[in-house]
């Protein structure tokens, strides 16, 4: 039996409806606008925005958040003046990823940089993150604002004590007390040895559920303890109420922290870059790495190259006493001049790569990786050392940009010398040459050995 079905086939919208249809919605926003009093533009512009850039839990849920621009230009254009915002939130303070693990924030005032994590291991790799001191801290928040790569600024860093407690007794035993923000020593820093917790029943919020096994500390409700704890308590005959242990408390790491930013020290790429000779103009790198590099460069060029933080922080030492009439010893000038030659030398390779990889074809994306990487490496104060997948990319990629040049070379010759040129390499391979090749004779050679 053959099964028929009907279907019917309509056309799609013609160019000439779309642009009518942008028309329309052009003369509507412009009626928007002349209709909205003046004092109502930002405020209306601000809730568009906003309504366009929140999650939406429905599906195929279009947004488009050039609405609030495209009705409001002038009001939009003249709030962007200003910095937005001046609180940024990064996460996963407590992964190994975190350059200043352990470090205590207390609100302390310290220089830091939007930078790209740019090593491929690193489960932050793409991602925007803050550096601190030239060292990597942790990555923003998906919800956080943001700043675009390489811009610098100075922020106040708070970071709030771990959502848990670490109990260790006398004898290397850990228990973990969890829920800590909900009860009596919420935000507080725990540091204490040999304190004295009690575990006790804790009446639920919910009166509908049993009581929580808690731990009390000077009768103050410190916590809830986690089931791994109370099977550990469990299995020597602990886990009942009002049974007292002595034990250090500390605070488990942070997870988040948050910076406030002072908007009068930010200092965007394009305000603090200028191109190397060998990148185009309009390309973003520092205006630092053009001048002639003095002993108090040599700390931003010896982390740049990647040196150990053990080398760069007796580089801070030298430079320091340098700075109060101590001459720098032999020994150290001749470190510094390796550091600034190697700097130098990379700081070429990253114009040299830049031009390659346009001349190659690569894509918009990869090109502006690499202008992301030669960015964050020429920071004046907080540079980035290049990661060792993006040494390997740039070294091919060179390679290949080379030999891209001997072909085209090859490409330019006219007949006769081409013809002058083959005869020139016979020349060369049946006998030995009164002089050393040309260039364009070695470059045949290199490409009719690989033919």
């Amino acid at each position: 039996m053959r099964l028929t079905a009907a279907c019917s086939l309509t056309p799609g919208a013609t160019a000439t409806q779309v642009k009518a249809k942008f028309k329309e919605a052009a003369q509507y926003l412009e009626k928007v606008q002349h209709n909205t009093l003046q004092s109502e533009h930002l405020p209306i512009a601000a809730a568009l925005w906003r309504a366009n850039h929140t999650r939406s839990e429905q599906p195929n849920n279009l947004k488009k958040g050039s609405v609030a621009f495209n009705a409001f230009p002038d009001s939009v254009i003249n709030q962007l003046s200003r910095l937005q915002f001046t609180n940024l939130t990064v996460v996963g303070l407590h992964q190994p990823t975190n350059e200043h693990l352990g470090r205590k924030w207390h609100g302390e005032k310290v220089q830091c940089a939007i930078t790209i994590d740019n090593v491929q291991t690193s489960p932050n790799y793409g991602k925007r993150i803050v550096a601190v001191e030239g060292r990597k801290l942790a990555p923003l928040s998906h919800e956080s604002p943001t700043l675009p790569p390489g811009t610098q600024f100075e922020a106040e860093i708070v970071a709030p004590p771990g959502a848990a407690v670490i109990a260790t007794t006398p004898k290397g035993n850990s228990l973990k007390i969890t829920q800590i923000k909900n009860y009596d020593f919420a935000n507080q820093e725990l540091n204490s040895e040999a304190a004295q917790i009690r575990i006790g029943f804790i009446s639920n919020r919910n009166p509908s559920k049993s009581p929580l096994l808690g731990v009390l500390l000077e009768n103050k409700v410190l916590g809830i303890l986690d089931k791994e704890s109370a099977a550990k308590l469990e299995s020597v005959n602990l886990l009942k109420s009002g049974v007292t242990l002595t034990a250090n408390l500390h605070n488990a790491p942070a997870t988040v922290a948050y910076l406030k930013v002072n908007p009068d020290s930010v200092v965007y790429p394009h305000q603090e870059v200028a191109p190397l000779p060998s990148l185009p103009a309009q390309d973003n790198v520092s205006r630092w790495a053009n001048r002639e590099l003095e002993p108090a460069d040599w700390i931003a060029a010896s982390t740049a190259v990647g040196q150990s933080p053990k080398y760069v922080e007796k580089v801070k030492q030298v430079v320091e006493a340098y700075h109060t009439g101590t001459a720098l010893s032999e020994r150290a000038e001749i470190a510094m001049q390796k550091d600034f030659q190697a700097y130098k030398q990379v700081s070429q390779e990253l114009g040299q790569w830049h031009q390659a990889a346009k001349a190659l074809g690569k894509s918009v994306a990869y090109v502006n990786r690499i202008e992301e990487v030669a960015i964050t490496f020429h920071q004046p104060k907080q540079p980035i050392p290049i990661a060792p997948e993006a040494v390997v990319k740039m070294q091919q990629d060179l390679k290949n940009h080379q030999s891209l040049e001997k072909i085209e070379m090859l490409s330019r010759l006219s007949d006769q010398e081409f013809i002058q040129l083959h005869q020139d390499v016979l020349n060369h391979l049946t006998s030995a040459p009164p002089s050393p090749p040309t260039v364009a004779v070695l470059s045949a050679l290199f490409e009719l050995s690989k033919s």
